[in-house]
């Protein structure tokens, strides 16, 4: 029998360290070849100049309502028994809007009316036998205590039948009640109810708008905007039905508290004129007179919203400065309108919301130039790289020195 010949275990210690040669000269040869990994470009980020402020008129949405909007409604509850009325319809003070049936009123009126003869009727026996009564007394003939009791009874069967005639009163006024018009002259805007309803007393059926007076605006003003307006200030009204044309208005009502659960303050106001074709419920925007002497004595600047930021540390905004000599663009980026820059934190107070930006109180001047957005992606004195530069314009990047 043949048997193969076993290794020598010098051989496979050889085999070993020529296996561990070979891998170390691999990953050496790997290392020498691979490229040195490039540093990713600065961010590139938009500039926008630091803009005085000047003086911008406040506007707000709202819906346009008529001076007089009266939400008629029944003083008792029943059934619908005829709307008299369609939307659009025009009424005079005192017309019928709609009726109820008057079946259950009408027999609560009669049972009060029959409740009254009864109490009357007993009122005059009372009182009769009230007078033989004090007659035998003033003769001698009965004793005290048998007139007090006929002049008790006599006053308790009189309040009875003075009850019967408010019981009375009562139920003929609910009879009334249930015939419901119109309070004011004017035009239907809305009918709520159909014949067959039942209706609970103040529940809405109809919407009565005045006619031939002018229309109010309703807006909601915020509070840093409600404070600097007065009534009788003047106003500017558009309608997106009317895009062409703007009215004339007056502040007419400035609110004194928030709306319950919000922090802006209402605000009415009222054309200057009537117009037949300005109608309830259409879309407007207000502008309030700008305060072109408030913004010249502030002497504020104004930034774009996404300009500003604020964290735990306060409100800022990130400057755009030069950046040092030996620290700018290769001359490819200089080609391709990209120049590279530093961006500085700086602290900064704002004031209100206006509608071409926000106010900037404290912390710049007009010749600071901010990064316009993203200032969450910076830190203080990153290097970026601004967009859009013209190497033919004015130099961005010399604002005195800095």
């Amino acid at each position: 029998m043949c048997t193969s010949p076993v290794p020598h275990p010098a051989a496979h210690l050889v085999a070993r360290f020529f296996l561990g040669v070979l891998i170390a000269l691999f990953f050496l040869l790997s290392g020498c070849s691979a490229e040195e990994p490039t540093a990713p470009p600065p961010p590139l980020v938009r500039t926008v100049a630091v803009a005085p402020g000047e003086a911008t008129a406040a506007s707000f949405s709202g819906v346009t309502r008529a001076a007089v909007e009266s939400r008629v409604a029944f003083q008792v509850g029943g059934v619908v028994s005829d709307v008299a009325v369609e939307i659009g319809d025009r009424v005079r003070r005192g017309s019928l809007v709609a009726r109820l049936d008057p079946a259950d009123f009408t027999l609560q009126t009669q049972q009060a009316r029959s409740g009254l003869q009864q109490a009357e009727s007993q009122a005059r026996l009372a009182e009769a036998d009230y007078d033989r009564v004090r007659r035998l007394y003033e003769q001698g003939v009965v004793p005290v205590s048998q007139y007090d009791a006929a002049r008790t009874r006599l006053e308790t069967v009189q309040a009875g039948a003075t009850a019967a005639r408010d019981q009375v009163a009562l139920a003929e006024r609910s009879l009334g009640y249930t015939r419901l018009t119109a309070p004011v002259s004017g035009a239907v805007a809305e009918v709520l109810v159909e014949a067959g309803e039942l209706v609970a007393p103040g529940q809405p059926v109809a919407l009565v708008t005045t006619q031939g007076s002018p229309m109010e605006v309703a807006v909601n003003v915020p509070e840093n905007a409600v404070t600097s307006l007065r009534v009788g200030e003047d106003a500017t009204v558009a309608l997106t039905a009317f895009p062409d044309i703007t009215f004339d208005a007056r502040v007419a009502e400035v609110g004194v508290a928030a709306g319950r659960g919000a922090t802006t303050f209402p605000v009415i106001v009222r054309l200057n004129s009537a117009n037949a074709d300005v109608r309830s419920g259409m879309t407007a925007r207000v502008e309030f007179a700008p305060d072109a002497e408030g913004a010249a004595a502030t002497g504020s600047l104004v930034l774009p919203v996404a300009a500003i930021d604020a964290d735990t540390e306060g409100t800022y905004v990130m400057v755009v400065e030069a950046p040092p000599a030996d620290t700018t663009a290769a001359s490819g980026d200089r080609a391709s309108g990209q120049r590279e820059a530093v961006v500085r934190r700086r602290a900064v107070e704002t004031g209100t919301l206006r509608g071409d930006g926000v106010e900037v109180t404290s912390g710049l001047t007009q010749a600071d130039r901010v990064v316009a957005a993203g200032l969450g992606e910076l830190a203080d004195g990153q290097r970026v790289r601004l967009a859009g530069y013209d190497p033919l314009a004015r130099d961005l990047l010399s604002f005195s020195g800095r």
